[in-house]
């Protein structure tokens, strides 16, 4: 069997190359410096958020507004009762009479009618890809019937919206709208079948836009679940997609804009007791400081994925600050292993209060105290700390599948091991054969079960070096 070839080659990875060279979650990171971390990855996402290579960008502030809409009491009514061309069409005049629609999207011509885009997106989704959750229905009718009055709402989507007479009769300030609870708009908007189709209206549109909206390199994921931490591969590409767009949006409010992209990583952290700490790491990028970031982590089983701590640097000169906020937290998941590899020479941290922690990326720093020395001034802290490197790293592996320098520099600096295509697909093979063992699929020839593994999608537990 070929060996991949050295790291730092110009090759351009290619799904039928299988000399390309990668990474295998499954072996990658066994006897690797991330090994010695007692550090377990297991997915890596990556969404590009560069708004002029995909339009999907576009759709997904579209789908913010849409999120706020049905909200209003009237909208979710119409939702509910199936009438699709009409909630579009209410949308569209919401997104027109609404100003900073217009600033997030462009200016808007001043005939409502000529401007299609916000209702034929709202429509387009409900009508190919919505899936209404059950029960599902106005004022408690059944499926059946609430399809039936769907089927009335029969107009033309290409031509003009609903007449005034029906936004009259069905629209966000129809009369018929108080019969639930007696207000004006919809009916009792509160009640747990409600909250429940906005959370799945929510991540069906993400799903959405990401398989109509957007190109195979806006975003890409690979990994494995954990085992010992609970899976993590029930997160769909849609809802993921979203998350990460969630999380990288709010710069623009604040007016520093958004980088090249924003990266997840989810990995399993072991205790010298051996129990598992399953943490997310979602780091963003500043758009106007080069190697500038900001990051938030996650305990993957608290609830609602509880905040952990935070992590910033202004630029690829500064030094990376982590701010624990669930210290207690810590200290009752990981206990301290005392023997953690330097993240670098000058690796440092603050002793106020135990909540700050500093790494040094810079080598024009001034000369600081390094983090053994703290260890050894005050033990109760060497969980915290040690957490504080292992987010350290973690933020630095979830610029894998950034670009082939960023693959390149993580791979020596952490002794990954690389695998080729071609071993990836043995593996495959092997575990094809245990699969199967014992079925009329064992006696297959070995080529034609290799050229039934060669039409399958590249595994995501493999990850090619990126261009």
């Amino acid at each position: 069997m070929d060996q991949p070839g050295p790291i730092g080659t110009s090759t351009c990875p290619n799904d039928d190359d299988d000399g390309s060279v990668g990474l295998d979650f499954r072996t990658s990171f066994q006897g690797s410096v991330v090994d010695e971390f007692h550090i377990i990855p297991l997915q890596l996402a990556y969404l590009d958020m560069n708004p002029a290579e995909d339009c999907w960008h576009e759709f997904m502030k579209v789908a913010d507004r849409l999120q706020q809409f049905i909200s209003l009491r009237g909208a979710l009514s119409l939702l509910k009762k199936r009438k699709y061309l009409t909630f579009a069409c209410e949308f569209d005049m919401y997104c027109y009479f609404n100003h900073e629609m217009a600033l997030m999207l462009g200016p808007m011509t001043s005939d409502v009618e000529t401007d299609t885009r916000h209702r034929d997106l709202a429509y387009d989704f409900l009508e190919t890809s919505w899936c209404p959750p059950s029960p599902i229905g106005y004022g408690g009718r059944s499926d059946t019937l609430a399809k039936k009055k769907h089927e009335d709402d029969d107009g033309d989507h290409n031509g003009a919206c609903a007449s005034g007479t029906e936004r009259d009769e069905d629209g966000i300030g129809s009369n018929d709208d108080h019969k639930g609870d007696g207000a004006t708009g919809a009916e009792n908007d509160d009640d747990a079948d409600s909250v429940v189709i906005r959370s799945e209206f929510v991540r069906q549109m993400g799903a959405f836009a990401l398989s109509k909206y957007s190109s195979s390199s806006c975003f890409r994921r690979f990994g494995v679940g954990s085992v010992q931490c609970g899976d993590v591969d029930d997160d769909d590409d849609g809802s993921l997609a979203t998350m990460l767009y969630r999380f990288a949006s709010p710069l623009q409010q604040f007016g520093e804009g958004i980088g090249n992209a924003v990266k997840m990583i989810d990995f399993d952290v072991f205790g010298s007791d051996g129990k598992c700490f399953g943490l997310r790491i979602l780091v963003r990028d500043t758009a106007y400081a080069f190697g500038g970031f900001r990051a938030s982590i996650k305990d993957r089983k608290g609830v609602g994925t509880t905040t952990i701590a935070t992590a910033r640097r202004a630029n690829a000169l500064d030094q990376t600050t982590v701010d624990l906020v669930e210290g207690t937290e810590i200290d009752r998941q990981y206990k301290p292993h005392g023997n953690l590899p330097l993240v670098a020479p000058n690796a440092a941290a603050t002793t106020a209060s135990g909540l700050n922690v500093h790494f040094d990326d810079s080598p024009f720093a001034p000369r600081i105290q390094q983090v053994r020395d703290h260890l050894a001034m005050q033990p109760f802290l060497a969980a915290r700390l040690e957490i504080a490197k292992i987010i350290r790293v973690g933020i630095y592996l979830s610029y894998l599948p950034q670009s082939g320098s960023d693959f390149d520099a993580r791979v020596r600096r952490y002794r990954l091991r690389l695998s080729s295509l071609r071993e990836a697909k043995e593996i495959s093979y092997r575990h094809f054969m245990r699969v199967f063992k014992g079925s009329m699929w064992e006696g297959l020839p070995v080529e034609l079960v290799k050229r039934i593994i060669d039409f399958l999608p590249p595994t995501p537990k493999f990850m090619l070096r990126p261009t």
